[in-house]
């Protein structure tokens, strides 16, 4: 097993995802976005290697975006990207009731032969059907991956990042602290 250990600034983003890709179903998540601008957080499927220049990309997104800063009301982008070399978006804001940051919701894609639909709570806010559909069903045949993230935005995208805590010592697979001057340690 290896452990790594970091302070505050060496860490700028998390993910996790699965190893398996999924092609049709039902993929819910009970999630509280990060709250603060500047912090973007989702729950997204991808194809594998939607990144590189000769492949569609194919991507469904839940993406907290920002902070409406007069109301203090995170905002919450829903995607469906695709294209070559990509990314072709088709985003759409959307308001849950209760707040996306303030309280957990249910979030679920829904991915048949006929639509692919985002839902909240048990209500469907989104449906995409026809040439999005059609580029799904050609291109993401393999099927997608899920994955959770959250990563510092900019005043380009996400919002202004500040930092709003500070973490002495983070710890990735263990509770042991850090050598003196040591940046990870390995046990076999």
């Amino acid at each position: 097993a290896t452990r790594l250990f970091f302070t505050a600034g060496e860490v700028a983003s998390a993910e996790l995802a699965t190893i398996s890709a999924y092609r049709y179903g039902r993929f819910e998540a009970s999630i509280q976005f990060a709250e603060h601008d500047g912090i973007i957080s989702s729950f997204f499927m991808w194809k594998p290697d939607s990144e590189k220049s000769d492949v569609n990309w194919n991507e469904l997104d839940y993406e907290k975006v920002g902070l409406e800063l007069a109301s203090r009301k995170c905002k919450l982008q829903l995607n469906a990207i695709i294209g070559v070399p990509g990314p072709q978006g088709h985003e759409s804001l959307v308001e849950v009731p209760g707040g996306i940051c303030s309280s957990f919701h249910t979030y679920t894609f829904e991915w048949t032969p006929m639509y692919l639909a985002w839902i909240v709570d048990s209500t469907e806010i989104r449906r995409e059907t026809g040439a999005v559909l059609r580029d799904f069903e050609e291109h993401a045949r393999e099927g997608m991956r899920l994955h959770f993230n959250v990563w510092p935005g900019d005043s380009s995208f996400g919002g202004k990042f500040e930092t709003i805590c500070r973490c002495t010592n983070t710890s990735i697979g263990s509770a042991i602290p850090p050598s003196t001057g040591a940046a990870s340690r390995s046990s076999g």
